[in-house]
């Protein structure tokens, strides 16, 4: 009939129009993705840029950095945590880190063992199965956890650490162990003051 003729014509006369639309509507998202693409890929290279390159950089934030580098992860912080209790296979700690994909799992754990804060031990062959446990330098590494903890409990209003003697919140705080001392309670115009008199500090 003449209304389907009709019908027919219009659709056939609005097809190339489509396809134009829909090619050029691909240009654009591509064109679109590729800029943005290689926009993140500089803002990436730019916060990769050693704090160590700028002129006067702070000391601590030059140790900062390294610090971010090594355990500025999710899955790593939780991971020094389940090591803490002792050494973990694989299984178990896919086991008490809920959620974790088994691929992260093994890219973090390999990560780990590069920075030199986790050792893997072979105790099997067939199939290879490993062992994980913390270095000396990861042990030390997990000491900063309990006050990620506390900070954490303070700001979502949890209930803290207490003591088990007394009940009382604990507290974190920098202790010099040459002076036997809380860094805040040592007279800051003493010696050596100005850069803490070349002391360790350490968490109490």
């Amino acid at each position: 009939s003449a209304i389907v003729r009709m019908m027919c014509s219009i659709s056939l006369s609005m097809t190339p129009a489509f396809t134009v639309r829909s090619d050029s509507h691909l240009l654009f998202a591509s064109d679109y993705t590729l800029s943005n693409v290689l926009r993140n890929r500089q803002n990436v290279e730019m916060t990769r840029t050693p704090i160590d390159s700028m002129p006067g950089a702070d000391p601590i934030l030059r140790s900062l950095q390294e610090a971010t580098d090594i355990a500025g992860d999710r899955w790593v912080l939780l991971i020094l945590a389940a090591l803490g209790g002792g050494p973990r296979r694989f299984g178990d700690l896919s086991g008490n880190l809920g959620g974790i994909a088994p691929n992260v799992l093994t890219d973090r754990l390999r990560r780990m063992e590069r920075d030199g804060i986790v050792t893997a031990t072979l105790y099997t062959g067939r199939p290879r199965r490993y062992v994980y446990d913390l270095t000396e330098s990861g042990r030390d590494l997990s000491r900063i956890l309990p006050v990620l903890s506390a900070w954490a409990a303070r700001r979502n209003g949890s209930e803290p650490l207490r003591h088990d003697v007394c009940g009382t919140a604990l507290e974190t705080r920098t202790w010099c162990p040459t002076c036997d001392q809380s860094v805040d309670d040592l007279d800051q115009t003493g010696p050596g003051s100005g850069a803490r008199g070349g002391r360790e500090l350490r968490w109490l």
